[in-house]
């Protein structure tokens, strides 16, 4: 009796059937229909008939009621039978079944008289909806009915040592095709699940299909418990077609119930699989088999424990309806597989010749001895044993593309990634066939940026449905990518030895050049670290991604964590950069389109808030962005709740978890890329990591070897860092890691303790010289390089004070730190009261009173009340403290800081008093540096009690020390910027105000202090010069640029000037609405902190904006308010009372009120003359004359030339061209009126002049 070797072709067979959407099996749950055939049919009808006539050697249960085989077929299984032959008839005609555990292999036997076997129809063409038995293609004899019905024969083969022996090698070949079928069809139902998975999206569906491949991939390295494998695999086969089935009825609606008993199989199929994989002989000699029979046993008892807790989670009674079906399902499988066997072979060869195009039509010499198949199996490197299984059709092919798996939907929300994704279409489009490696961290995006250029309209006009996105973060090498690229494609499941991926290779890359029948096909692997990144499979897997991109019709796309591109392709250029942080902006609408949060949607760089910080601690990293905005969706958290759960976390990342997948836990995602083998191919790039994860800021190149020389290799660790995208360059050197990365490192990777105390050393020392910098000894680089590690050395300080005992060296930083913030006016200084903690319990009174000095500085500048005693106190204390230990520096800082504290009570003669007794001093220390502090001090001082000349005096002497004898650039900026201001306010010389203030500017530059508050002081003073001269945009610029960084760093005084003149630029421009604003949100800080100076400058710009909307009452009153408010020291406030009595009187003068428009100009002019304001005598002259030129008479007229002269002298002075044409244009008025014409065009011209220069 002859038989087919069904062994080398069922792998291609299953595939075929799980790849062809025409297949009578249905992959996404169509059943088979058992239909009435006709006699002599060769199909499953006929065969169940036959089996219904069983002659007594079959058993009482050979009756032809399925509930009678079912029986038949279990008690079958009890005895431990495991197939069922039945030979042929006498007639020549017979068929011959294995049934194994309840499954069926079937094959067509033909003795040598019977007449050919046809097979008529091709697989393609065959209907899911028809049977087997009817469909065109099925089997049928031709000869006519015999009387005699064919007997059938019943052999039982028992897995006994008799029955083996008797048996020989035929009994266990054919046993081994059994098992290998059996198998073959329980990767067919895995199949089926997954599809049914992808289509309806059911929970844990997908997860129980995948766990079912991997045991069946280790149960065919099982063979010293080979049955037993067979009795599971053959049960958990009937598990998933009980689930299949109860999904099916569903139709596609969730049970909860459901998803709860497909939860626990999952469970259950997870521990089979570790057993499973425990009895796998891949790793194990033969030695380990048989000394581990004993456990093999109980794991296989657990196997068996674990299946029968599946089953019960299902009813008894739909489990036996489901094994009915199942054997149902089993014989047309069967007739199927023998169907297809003669087919398969015929179109061998032309497989053959599709794997030879795709190549590229190349050819070499045949070997000796070979035919075309052997020659082409023997460059594949196959065995004999697996040729058949490469001989899958060119039909069935063009089936898997069409059958694939669908396309992942679009994106919904995508932000911030525009740029990109039109730069990635231009590449796709316009350099076909494009190669795109997409880089960046974890959780940058990368895979979201691939699928939305997979949906975007350009993409899916030119490759239509050949748009492929495939997950590679289940493959680990190249074997397993091929695999997972098979399944996707829907070929999978017909190679099962690890030595024939290049089969499956040469079948994924004709697909995609030859049933795509050369169109344009688009790829996208998406996680392409995980098989490429480990160092020992990477060569092969970049050697199979450059066979791939040899393929002139595929457009390949990859994503990476990283910033490397694998070798062996040809990137299309220019390279897209790998992927960063999102904009502030993005970022911001990022997290509004998730949670719809109650905040406003743009980004404003001047009016930060809560959720700004928030998105800077997620480091504006997309994951990150989006699991925090999922915790603040409506009815959830708010943005200061999850602010404060962030800032109390012992790690911030912890709250960014919504699952265990990279894509729902920033920490999963940060932790695969920490695990990765690249990081482990230098050996301290994790303990650099660590170091970095400490400093904020980032560090230089060449200050990492003195911070860290501990690691040995430093350039490779950098290097592998920056392959992995776990760092990142700012600028050329500076090395940094990303905030999210940063906390979650910080407390997994904690650096070793001797490496921190070399950073600390390292950042400390260079914070102590900058403070003795403070008196004069450092370079304009050392300044710059402090300030760039402020950040570093912050983390440094909060992480050291957490440490019991404190150290001394952490204190001092804490110190050094403060006072140099104070100093370089870079915000209010953090630790000090903790400082002054630790330094009372470690009895360092030098320590002491500096935290006390500090102290008193910081609450000066940034508490801002008027009787401040606990500043002035710790003064006293700390001036103590340093008579007491001969500190001439430190007694002179306190005596300076006492006066600053009196010169903001106003109590400027004391303050002036307590600044000389401070320069005395520091002239004895001979500290140079405090010296020039001091006489700015007493400028200033001078300067309020209107001693012009004394202002001039002292803040020229401080700019020669600071010029000639001293470098201190900050300083020296600080005196310009003085100058300039007195220039600009006092004596009215623009010219020379503009050239001060531009040199200020220019220093703070250099130095990267633009942004500090010193830094605004100057950007507000050019703001004042710009509005004075009607440049009213640049004003409103340097203004609002003020009010931004005041407001960052907490100087609320600064911040409410740089409103209200930011009010008065907009006004400028006619912006009334945003104007008022502006002034109102300045004066509500003024009255906030109680400065009765600022109240005043605010209700005076208020009467500005009420004049300018037309509201002349109202106007009237706020600048009564704000003459009011200025008369509480009107011996030190004239100037202002003079501006107040100005605009009054110019209201007059426009309202018609001729008297008071009179006396409030007069008094106005008086104020200024005593003030010596050119500016203010200027503006009261030319009102005056206008108001005078109204008069209509002649002696009027004269009178107002005499007024209106000496103001465009002044304005010509000053050079202002707006005020000069004005004066100009009135001149003439009055000179026409007075009947001379000459003059009157004269001045005229003059004002034309004016106006064009403006």
């Amino acid at each position: 009796m002859a038989f087919f070797n069904r062994k080398a072709v069922r792998q291609d067979t299953t595939d075929t059937l799980v790849n062809s959407p025409t297949s009578p099996t249905g992959l996404l749950g169509g059943s088979i229909t058992k239909r009435p055939v006709k006699k002599h049919t060769r199909s499953f009808g006929n065969i169940m008939e036959k089996m219904g006539s069983m002659n007594e050697e079959d058993g009482p249960h050979s009756a032809s009621s399925p509930e009678a085989q079912t029986k038949d077929i279990q008690r079958s299984r009890q005895r431990g039978d495991t197939g069922m032959t039945l030979v042929t008839s006498p007639d020549g005609y017979g068929e011959k079944y294995d049934m194994a555990g309840g499954g069926y292999d079937a094959a067509l036997v033909k003795s040598p008289t019977s007449p050919a076997t046809t097979m008529s129809t091709p697989l393609s063409s065959m209907s899911s909806s028809t049977s087997v038995s009817q469909s065109q293609g099925s089997l049928t004899s031709s000869p006519p009915t015999s009387p005699e019905a064919p007997r059938l024969r019943k052999f039982a083969w028992p897995f006994s040592k008799k029955s083996r022996r008797a048996s020989g090698s035929t009994l266990g070949a054919t046993f081994e095709a059994t098992f290998d079928l059996k198998r073959s069809k329980a990767m067919l139902v895995a199949r089926t699940t997954a599809n049914i998975a992808e289509a309806t999206n059911l929970p844990y569906l997908k997860g129980v299909a995948g766990i079912v491949s991997l045991i069946l991939e280790y149960a065919d390295g099982v063979s010293a418990n080979k049955e037993n494998c067979f009795r599971i695999i053959s049960n958990v086969m009937r598990l998933l077609d009980v689930l299949n089935k109860k999904f099916e009825e569903l139709d596609g609606k969730h049970s909860k119930k459901l998803e709860s008993q497909a939860k626990q199989l999952k469970h259950s199929l997870e521990l089979i699989h570790l057993s499973m994989k425990a009895l796998s002989d891949r790793k194990r000699g033969y030695f380990s088999k048989f000394t581990q029979q004993e456990e093999d046993k109980v794991i296989i008892q657990k196997c068996e424990k674990e299946l029968d807790a599946a089953f019960k989670i299902f009813s008894l009674q739909t489990l036996l309806e489901v094994r009915t079906s199942l054997l149902t399902f089993e014989v047309q499988l069967d007739q199927l597989l023998v169907k297809m066997m003669e087919q398969l072979k015929r179109q061998n060869i032309e497989i053959l010749e599709a794997i030879r195009s795709s190549r590229g039509g190349c050819t070499r010499p045949k070997l000796p001895g070979m035919n075309d198949e052997q020659e082409e199996h023997h460059s594949l490197g196959l065995s004999a044993a697996q040729r058949a299984s490469t001989s899958t059709t060119q039909s069935a092919l063009d089936k898997a593309v069409l059958s694939s798996p669908i396309l992942p939907s679009s994106p919904k929300i995508f932000h911030g990634r525009q740029e990109e994704l039109g730069n990635l279409v231009d590449i796709v489009t316009k350099n076909a066939p494009a190669r795109i490696a997409i880089l960046g961290t974890g959780g940058m995006g990368k895979s979201t940026l691939a699928l939305k250029l997979l949906h975007h309209e350009d993409i899916k006009k030119q490759y239509d449905q050949r748009r492929f996105f495939i997950p590679c973060d289940s493959a680990t090498s190249a074997e397993s990518l091929i695999s997972e690229m098979a399944t996707h494609f829907g070929l999978s499941g017909n190679q099962r030895h690890t030595d024939t991926h290049r089969g499956r290779e040469a079948e994924v890359l004709s697909l995609l050049s030859s049933a795509t029948q050369g169109l344009p096909t688009i790829v996208v692997l998406d996680n392409f670290e995980t098989p490429w990144e480990l160092y020992s499979g990477r060569g092969e897997v970049e050697a199979f991604l450059g066979r791939l991109a040899d393929l002139e019709n595929v457009a390949l796309v990859i994503t990476l964590r990283g910033s490397e591109r694998p070798r062996g392709v040809d990137w299309s250029r220019p390279f897209l950069p790998p992927l960063r942080e999102l904009s502030a902006q993005a970022a911001r609408s990022l997290f509004m389109s998730i949670s719809d949060a109650p905040c406003r949607d743009s980004y404003d760089e001047g009016a930060r808030d809560e959720l700004d910080e928030l998105l800077d601690r997620c480091g504006r990293l997309p994951l990150a962005v989006e699991l925090m905005a999922r915790l603040a969706e409506p009815g959830l958290e708010s943005v200061s709740v999850l602010m404060r759960r962030w800032d109390r976390a012992a790690r911030g990342t912890s709250m960014l978890s919504r699952g265990d997948r990279r894509s729902d836990s920033l920490e999963v995602s940060v932790e695969l890329s920490l695990n990765s083998p690249r990081l482990a191919e230098e050996s301290d790039a994790c303990a650099l990591l660590s170091i970095l994860a400490l400093l904020p800021d980032g560090i230089e190149r060449d200050e990492l070897a003195l911070a860290a020389a501990h690691v040995q290799d430093m350039d490779a660790c950098i290097a592998v860092l920056l392959r992995t995208s776990l760092a990142y360059r700012v600028g050329r050197e500076r090395l940094r890691v990303l905030a999210p990365i940063r906390e979650y490192v910080a407390a997994t990777r904690k650096a070793q303790h001797n490496h921190i105390r070399q950073l600390e050393k390292y950042h400390w020392d260079q914070l102590s010289r900058e403070r003795e910098g403070v008196y004069g000894y450092y370079k304009d680089e050392d300044l710059r390089r402090v300030l760039s590690m402020l950040g570093n050395i912050e983390s440094l300080i909060q992480r050291a004070f957490l440490e019991r005992p404190v150290s001394q060296e952490a204190i001092c930083a804490a110190v050094d730190l403060a006072y140099f913030s104070l100093q370089m006016a870079l915000g209010k200084p953090r630790f000090l009261e903790d400082a002054l903690t630790y330094a009372r319990q470690s009895q360092n009174r030098k320590l002491e009173a500096d935290c006390l000095c500090a102290i008193g500085r910081e609450a000066r500048l940034f508490r801002l009340t008027k009787k401040d005693v606990a500043s002035k106190d710790n003064f006293l204390r700390a001036l103590d403290m340093y008579k007491e230990l001969e500190s001439k520096i430190g007694q002179g800082e306190c005596y300076r800081q006492l006066g600053l504290m009196q010169y903001s009570a106003r109590d400027f003669e004391e303050s002036r008093r307590s600044f000389e007794k401070a320069l005395e001093i520091h002239r004895e220390a001979r500290d140079l540096d405090g010296e020039a502090s001091t006489l700015l001090l007493i400028a200033r001082s001078c300067r309020v009690l209107q001693q012009t000349s004394e202002t001039l005096k002292h803040a020229n002497a401080a700019l020669g020390i600071l010029r000639i004898e001293l470098h201190n650039p900050v300083l020296e900026a600080r005196c310009l910027e003085f100058l300039g201001s007195v220039y600009l306010s006092v004596l009215c010389e623009y010219t020379v105000a503009k050239e001060l203030l531009a040199e200020s500017l220019r220093i703070y530059d250099t130095l990267l202090l633009q942004d500090s508050s010193h830094g605004m002081d100057a950007i507000v003073s050019s703001g004042e010069l710009a509005l004075i001269c009607s440049r009213y945009e640049e004003a409103k610029d340097a203004f609002k640029r003020a009010v931004s960084n005041y407001g960052k760093l907490q100087r609320r005084d600064r911040e409410a000037y740089a409103l209200v003149n930011l009010g008065l630029a907009c006004l400028g421009l006619g912006d009334v609405e945003e104007a008022s604003r502006h002034v109102i949100a300045g004066l509500a800080i003024w009255q906030d902190i109680g400065n009765s100076w600022g109240i005043g400058i605010s209700k005076r710009a208020l009467g500005d904006v009420a004049m300018k909307d037309g509201a002349h009452a109202r106007a009237e009153e706020r600048y009564t308010e704000a003459l009011a408010a200025f008369n509480g020291d009107s011996a030190h406030w004239k100037f202002e009372q003079a501006e107040c009595l100005l605009k009054l009187g110019i209201l007059f003068v426009r309202t018609d009120q001729r008297a008071k428009a009179s006396e409030n100009l007069s008094n106005a002019l008086l104020l200024y003359r005593e003030a010596a304001c050119p500016r203010g005598d200027a503006d009261c002259l030319r009102y005056i004359g206008e108001l005078d030129l109204a008069g209509g008479d002649d002696d009027s007229r004269k009178r107002a030339l005499s007024s209106l002269i000496p103001a465009l002298d002044g304005f010509n002075a000053m050079g202002l061209h707006r005020e000069m044409q004005e004066c100009a244009s009135l001149i003439a008025d009055a000179y026409r009126a007075l009947g001379n014409e000459k003059q009157s065009r004269k001045f005229r011209k003059q004002g034309l002049q004016q106006l064009q220069i403006g």
